[in-house]
């Protein structure tokens, strides 16, 4: 199978990029390419917004085997990972308006292509302004959204 990798543009404070294996993630032969902070000896901060990998967040430190794998979180960062992607038939006409309010928001977000957003948050939900733009979507079926850290509720 050939090897498939998301990348992700250069994160303030990453000094190194490690590609972390999405078999565990439901997509087999895929990885995904994360910058971080190296923090020596397999261990990492990370500094980028994963599309992909489950279970960590901007800010987390993990260990990294050979072979990709985060094999243990030595500390959670305060960060939630939201993520929001739309239908193919909607995409076009919702990036537009969704990136104005995360620049006006000033969050942290990195789009894949222009239907699939990861945004780094202090609470599991959405801020208003987003959902107004989301729900309507959301009450359509063709948005989805989730969490992708695991952090206790704020």
């Amino acid at each position: 199978m050939v090897d498939e990798v998301a990348t992700h543009d250069p994160a303030p404070g990453a000094d190194y990029v490690v590609q972390v294996s999405l078999d565990a993630h439901g997509m087999p032969g895929r990885r995904e390419q994360l910058w971080v902070q190296d923090l020596g000896q397999r261990h990492f901060r990370l500094q980028s917004i994963p599309f992909f990998v489950y279970g960590i967040g901007p800010g987390d430190e993990f260990v990294l085997d050979e072979a990709g794998h985060v094999v243990e979180c030595d500390r959670h960062g305060q960060k939630h990972v939201v993520r929001v992607a739309f239908d193919r038939d909607v995409a076009n006409d919702v990036h537009e308006p969704l990136h104005g309010q995360l620049g006006d928001l000033d969050l942290a977000h990195e789009w894949h292509g222009s239907g699939y957003v990861a945004m780094s948050l202090d609470q599991r939900a959405l801020p208003e302004p987003l959902r107004d733009v989301i729900a309507p979507h959301l009450s359509a079926g063709t948005a989805f959204t989730e969490v992708a850290t695991d952090r206790p509720a704020s």
